[in-house]
């Protein structure tokens, strides 16, 4: 069975960068590698 692919955007040009950062990590690390297959877009 194919993965879905789940775009997590992460960064931007406010004071929230670093938060951005941490939270897009952790819901990339939460989503189950078996159904979900993701991609980090890191904007800066």
């Amino acid at each position: 069975m194919a993965r879905t692919i789940v775009g997590v955007l992460r960064g931007g040009t406010s004071s929230e960068y670093p938060l951005s950062l941490k939270t897009g990590a952790a819901i990339m690390a939460t989503l189950p590698e078996e159904k979900y297959e993701t991609r980090d877009i890191l904007i800066n």
